[in-house]
This record gives C-alpha cells, sequence and structure tokens, in this order.
C-alpha cells in the first residue's frame, strides 16, 4: 500500500539516512493509521533491518534478550510503547543513550509508536531524537492511495464515497478497495459501491452498526457515561473511546460534556436520514 509521509519526514529522512544508526523515533496518533507502516518505510528507507515486538506479549527478560542480540544498526518498532511496564521502560533508558546494556555494546534504532503520547514517562520521551505527531488521512491523500489500490477504473463518484467511507483511516480503505475490485465489472460504479456498503454493513460515512446503536442510544437517553454507554454496547470502555466515539466526534454527532457524552443535532439528522 502507498504510504503517505508528509515533506518535512522526508526530508528528516534523506538528511539522516547516511547516519547509522537512524535516530530513536517516537510516533504518536490514533489508532487505524498506519503508524507502524511509517515505522516500516522509514526503516526500508534507511536500510535497516527490523524487530517488532508488542508490549502484551513480552516480560522484562525477553526485552533484555531481544537488546543484546539485535543486529548492529537495525530497528526495533515497539508498538503501543506506552503500554510497557515500568521496569522495562527504564531498561530501554541506557541502551538508548549510551548504546550499552549491561556492558554489551549495541546500535540500534527504537522507533515507537502510541496512540496516548501523554503516557510516556519525561526520561523515555527526552531520548527520542525524532518525535513525530500525525492524523488522520486528509481526503486527497485517500483519494490518491484509492487510485492506486483500485485495479479496475472507478467513477469519480465512487472514490469521494470510498474516502467518506474509510473514516481517515488507510486500512479500511484498502479493505473497501479489495473487495470493491473483486465484486465489480470491468469498471466500477456506484452499484459496486452499494454492494460493498452490504457486505461490510456501514453506512455511507462509515459508520457500522456499533456505531449507529452508539447515537441511537444517546438520542433515547439524552446524556450517557462512558460507563453506561458501553454497557449497553456490551464493549469494553477503551474500545468504546478509541474505536467509536473519535470519528463520532470529529463528524460533530457527539460532544462530551462534564456529566457525559451527548448526540447534537447534526447526530440526530443523520438518524433520521437512515430511516
Amino acid at each position: 500500500m502507498k504510504v503517505i509521509i508528509d515533506k518535512s519526514l522526508q526530508e528528516l529522512i534523506e538528511k539522516t539516512k547516511h547516519i547509522k544508526p537512524f535516530p530513536h523515533t517516537l510516533i504518536s496518533g490514533p489508532s487505524g493509521i498506519g503508524k507502524t507502516t511509517i515505522a516500516k518505510y522509514i526503516t526500508n528507507s534507511v536500510s535497516q533491518k527490523s524487530m517488532n515486538i508488542y508490549p502484551s506479549t513480552i516480560d522484562n527478560f525477553f526485552l533484555l534478550f531481544t537488546l543484546t542480540n539485535l543486529p548492529e544498526n537495525s530497528t526495533l518498532i515497539i508498538d503501543e510503547i506506552h503500554s510497557l511496564k515500568k521496569n522495562q521502560m527504564e531498561t530501554l533508558y541506557q541502551p538508548m543513550e549510551e548504546g550499552e546494556i549491561s556492558g554489551h555494546k549495541i546500535k540500534f534504532t527504537l522507533i515507537g509508536t502510541t496512540t496516548e503520547l501523554y503516557k510516556i514517562p519525561e526520561p523515555l520521551f527526552r531520548r527520542f531524537r525524532i518525535i513525530k505527531i500525525i492524523d488522520y488521512y486528509t481526503p486527497d491523500s485517500m483519494k490518491e492511495i484509492a487510485s492506486e489500490l483500485l485495479r479496475k477504473p472507478a467513477d469519480g463518484v465512487v472514490l469521494d464515497n470510498i474516502v467518506k467511507m474509510s473514516k481517515g483511516r488507510p486500512g479500511y480503505l484498502r479493505n473497501y478497495c479489495e473487495i470493491l475490485s473483486n465484486i465489480s465489472g470491468e469498471n466500477i460504479n456506484i452499484n459496486d459501491l452499494e454492494k460493498l456498503k452490504e457486505i461490510v454493513e456501514v453506512d455511507d460515512l462509515g459508520l457500522s452498526k456499533q456505531d449507529l446503536k452508539y447515537l441511537i442510544f444517546l438520542e433515547k437517553y439524552k446524556i450517557l457515561s462512558l460507563t453506561s454507554l458501553a454497557s449497553l454496547l456490551q464493549e469494553k470502555e477503551k474500545t468504546v473511546e478509541e474505536k467509536i466515539e473519535p470519528y463520532l466526534m470529529r463528524l460533530g454527532f457527539v460532544i462530551k460534556t462534564k456529566k457525559g457524552r451527548v448526540i447534537t443535532n447534526n447526530g440526530i439528522m443523520h438518524l433520521y436520514t437512515l430511516n
């Protein structure tokens, strides 16, 4: 998949790719927008081998073992780095700062990704030399990606609608383009788009059944806490807060107040258009 890298990061990579190893880098942004993909793009651009680890699957012994056995000038990518335990974060301090761990010299790049930048403690944060904060992809960037992913010609209206449905997330866009390419004839048209929405069960804005249930509950009860919404939706609070609410708030369908979540007039109007 095409990776959209902004000009400032491209220039930075060009200026520093001769440095071995590449500077430690922290990438922050919402879930589902390709932070790990960008991390791998950086690694490939500077010709370094990479290894991915996830905090939920490792202990401190494994982290120590991994660090001491990294090939020279390779990259260690830690997804959701804010989820590391305190002692695991502390294990990273010396190798990041001094290139050494337990008397063992190491030359490596650490690239961390996070959805919760505020949870990165200061001693770890300041050891990153590059901090990159990314946001949801713009409609123009998404259309550019869609044009490359679709294996057949598509109407301009189809491209516009796929972008709306994808919530600014390239992962969704990739899946939708794959399905459209498979179910369409020689050209992708609006009828194919309607079939796609039936298959993936989303509306014109990409709202799923859970998204719509969230809005319906708010319209019914007027104001609800996160705990109440999670209970009604039978989801974890973190899932509601990280997977459902951000897009609804970006659309202006929901607002947070001190008393709880409230549906806006725009949110109510969207529900009415579906009836």
